[in-house]
């Protein structure tokens, strides 16, 4: 945590260079292992075991940082190009299949990272404007709320201006009426 703490106070650009470098650098050892797997054993168990665990590998960084599309076309090529090349040296026709293999997996990586990078930037665009359109919504309510306030305010005041008058009437022509009058001036 404490180293964390040290680098990412350094700015979250240079964690993340730092990250991407570190991610590469284990992706290189594990095609370098996987490289000698291949020279020295062939195609044995144990190069497809070493190609499982490096897919897996591969499908796990590529799935943890969909932001980068750059980065994780390096990433699958250090991890798969030294492999397909180390097959296709050997002309022969069971490496060369695999090679083949190996290819489509590394395509078919690659693709599911656009994939998720179109995905992940589409779904940030979409967060940003429905962010944008709750903020104007918030903003036409506010105009709508004092607009609204000052359409009461007017009623009130209107009303009491209305009000105070016509009680003044009432109140006379209520007195008028308690007061003896003659005839003349009851009409």
């Amino acid at each position: 945590n404490l180293m964390f703490d040290s680098l990412y106070g350094k700015g979250p650009l240079r964690w993340r260079r730092l990250f991407y470098f570190m991610n590469n650098f284990q992706a290189a050892g594990w095609s370098l292992f996987m490289v000698i797997v291949l020279l020295h054993e062939g195609l044995t168990a144990n190069t497809f075991s070493t190609w499982m665990l490096t897919g897996g590998i591969g499908v796990a960084a590529i799935i943890n940082s969909p932001v980068h599309l750059r980065t994780n076309k390096l990433l699958v090529s250090i991890y798969w190009l030294p492999t397909l090349a180390a097959l296709l040296v050997n002309f022969d026709p069971v490496c060369v299949f695999f090679g083949l293999g190996v290819f489509v997996s590394d395509a078919f990586l690659l693709r599911q990272a656009a994939y998720l990078f179109t995905a992940f930037w589409e779904k940030e665009e979409m967060q940003r404007s429905l962010n944008k359109k709750i903020a104007d919504l918030e903003r036409v309510k506010n105009e709508e709320d004092k607009t609204l306030s000052a359409q009461q305010q007017f009623i009130q005041t209107i009303t009491h201006e209305i009000r105070t008058p016509m009680n003044n009437i009432l109140g006379m022509l209520s007195l008028l009426e308690d007061s003896y009058l003659n005839k003349t001036q009851h009409e």
